[in-house]
């Protein structure tokens, strides 16, 4: 019976194991902080756990660790909701689209695409399976890895008809002008504590 019994126990420890082992599977997912944004997450300081944070995609995988070797860790993550890299706010992500597509929980849903931002070296990296691609990191993105998501996103034209973009925080009392990425100017104006809840 004792010898029963000992078999008993390992099987049910291995079956634990194997059990514990398929929920480890696959790679960790990124969860973007509501509070702060949706457009960049926060590198976890266990970055990268072993066969856990490489992409499944082997191309992938070995193109992300050669980064990682010359770089280290990144600062942040840029997770690109949408394929040309657009920003996006806070209400964008309670619009009816959003809604009726069933995405109301968007901390669960993972984005298209996931790229590295390296602060110090001003660098941004997107991964596909022909290889790493190296952008210099625009104004806009360091700017939502400072302060967060802004209030509020538009795309408007200046005086002399050109595109440009106005990034405005209303609980830090900010706003950003930009152009082609690049921040061309920014002005204090009065701080506005709740005009867009952040909860």
């Amino acid at each position: 019976m004792t010898i029963n019994r000992n078999f008993l126990a390992i099987g049910c420890v291995a079956m634990l194991a194997i059990g514990c082992a398929s929920k480890q599977a696959g790679p960790r997912p990124v969860v973007p902080d509501p509070l702060f944004s949706y457009n960049v997450a926060k590198v976890p300081k266990n970055f990268p756990l072993e066969n856990r944070d490489w992409s499944e995609d082997e191309r992938i995988a070995s193109h992300q660790q050669a980064v990682h070797a010359k770089h280290g860790s990144p600062d942040f993550f840029w997770l690109q909701w949408n394929r040309d890299g657009r920003l996006m706010t806070k209400q964008d992500f309670r619009t009816e689209s959003w809604v009726r597509r069933g995405e109301k929980d968007v901390a669960k849903r993972q984005p298209p695409s996931i790229a590295w931002i390296y602060l110090d070296d001003g660098l941004s990296y997107e991964f596909k399976a022909s290889g790493a691609q190296e952008k210099p990191l625009t104004d806009m993105l360091r700017i939502v890895c400072d302060y967060g998501d802004p209030g509020e996103l538009k795309d408007v034209k200046d005086a002399l008809g050109e595109p440009s973009v106005i990034m405005q925080y209303y609980e830090e009392g900010k706003i950003f002008y930009f152009k082609e990425g690049k921040k061309t100017s920014e002005e204090n104006v009065q701080r506005m504590p709740g005009f867009y809840s952040r909860d």
